[in-house]
């Protein structure tokens, strides 16, 4: 999961406010805990942008100086469960926010709260903020206080950003910092509006998971248009990359598809790339040049990669090739020595379990978030179960067949495989039993007889590890383990 607090961070409760970034903070306050107490530094004056959203009972909030007195126009003042919304001027220092409940309301139970705290350039900072008597937080809870209720039970409410005009600020987005928002769609709530700042060409993923009922996201351009969507039916979690190339404003819509769905959400934007190119315009097709044969190794030393796994329903999902379904997935950056033959095995741990094992052929560079139009199937391999569940290698016959793209004839998918070095590849597991088998675990080896080998796990497109390595391998490859951004 990605941190809750979302900033330059000294501790759990000293923030560093910078200019175009939001501190996303979440806490309880109630009886037993009567306050909290977050520090905050600002290095340059600046607009602070205070929101105070997601209570059940009663909660309040105040921003204080480095000497405990309250600062001029920095305290909300809405009643019980109302979100608290303001802006303030704040030279450089340090200053004390406090989230409370009041003594009062100790008996309505206690509540969870969402803090966003969204930090905006000023050139017209506050002048020595005039010193007010300091406020104590309340003390001395009651015994035994009610439980405190869940977070965004259903039923919540809250429609302070349900048009792009009142859409929740988000700060400006920048390459490898995420941002994560977490809220409620329901009858009473059906669209959240989130509004981000692009200074640069940038591509970011956006991930809307956690979900139980099938709400859909958008991403909008500053005039409302639509620029990507993601597609994937009922309660399936979404994920889908979206380039923000000219800088200005752009809008993210969380939305109900249709009345009666309620259901909780995550939703996180992980821009990843500031180097944004349009596409070169295709070269025409030249006649391939054989390529001169690999004189033989002397002393060929076989490469082997081994790793235990399990697919299970936190996996990602992707649409079944063959049908309209979904399936769970694992996906693998896939490297090897090029013209050298591969074998892979994947073998199941424990019964009922039976995956489809698959290689897809990319251009270099090509995002693969989803296998996408520009991905060839160029080899797979079921084996119905049994032993060794799945196989490509040397000698394997072919067991799974694919749709011809213009006469949907059956072809048949060679379960052998060697790699050209003018191409990426994408290793996937899938596996279509979840939830009858809850989990299938497994056990994967591939090898090459000769040369090296290396797999780096992918999530939301992106490689999330180190890879695996078996041998030496050559000058070019992705020193990273790959980016599919």
């Amino acid at each position: 999961m990605i941190a809750e607090i979302l900033a330059l961070q000294i501790d759990s409760n000293q923030i560093n406010l910078v200019p175009g970034f939001t501190v996303s903070l979440f806490g309880t306050v109630g009886a037993t805990d009567g306050f909290d107490s977050y520090d905050i530094t600002i290095n340059e004056p600046q607009l602070l942008e205070v929101n105070l959203f997601d209570i059940i009972t009663s909660a309040d909030i105040i921003v204080n100086d480095s000497n405990g007195n309250p600062i001029p126009g920095g305290a909300g003042g809405q009643p019980l469960s109302t979100p608290e919304n303001f802006t303030i001027p704040l030279n450089p220092g340090n200053y004390q926010v406090l989230v409370f409940q009041p003594l009062n309301d100790f008996s309505l139970g206690g509540t969870n709260y969402q803090l966003d705290l969204v930090s905006l350039s000023s050139n017209n900072p506050p002048v020595n903020p005039p010193i007010n008597p300091p406020v104590s937080p309340p003390i001395n809870p009651p015994v035994n206080p009610p439980i405190n209720p869940p977070v965004n039970p259903p039923g919540l409410t809250d429609n302070s950003n349900n048009s792009i005009n009142t859409a929740t600020p988000l700060g400006s987005i920048f390459p490898g910092i995420p941002i994560t928002r977490s809220a409620t769609i329901n009858d009473f709530d059906t669209v959240d509006y989130y509004r981000v700042t692009v200074e640069q060409p940038i591509t970011s993923g956006v991930a809307l998971q956690n979900i139980t009922g099938n709400l859909d996201v958008d991403v909008l351009d500053s005039n409302g248009n639509l620029i990507a969507r993601g597609n994937n039916l009922g309660a399936s979690n979404e994920a889908f990359q979206s380039g923000l190339l000219t800088p200005g404003e752009y809008f993210i819509n969380v939305f109900q598809t249709a009345p009666g769905i309620t259901s909780n959400y995550d939703l996180t934007l992980f821009p990843a790339s500031a180097n944004i190119n349009p596409p070169p315009p295709p070269n025409p097709p030249t006649p391939p040049t054989p390529n001169p044969p690999t004189p033989p190794n002397p002393n060929p030393q076989p490469q082997t990669i081994r790793f235990d796994g399990q697919i299970d329903g936190g996996d990602e999902v992707v649409r079944n090739r063959e049908d309209t379904s979904f399936v769970f997935k694992e996906d693998f950056l896939l490297n090897a020595t090029p013209g050298t033959p591969l074998t892979i095995d994947l073998t199941s741990a424990n019964n009922g379990f039976d995956p489809l094992l698959e290689v897809y052929q990319l251009p270099p560079n090509t995002p693969v978030l989803e296998v996408n139009q520009q991905a060839i199937l160029v080899a797979a391999n079921d084996n119905s179960g049994g032993g060794v569940n799945a196989r490509i290698g040397p000698g394997v016959p072919s067991d799974v067949t694919n749709l011809s793209p213009g006469t949907n004839a059956p072809i048949s998918v060679p379960a052998e495989l060697t790699l050209a070095p003018e191409f990426q590849y994408l290793l996937r597991l899938t596996y279509t039993e979840l939830p009858t088998i809850p989990f299938g675990a497994f056990s994967l080896n591939a090898s090459v007889p000769d040369g090296f080998i290396s797999l780096a796990p992918v999530r939301l497109g992106v490689t999330v590890a180190d890879p695996i390595v078996a041998g030496d391998p050559p000058i070019n490859q992705f020193s990273d383990g790959g980016s599919f951004f």
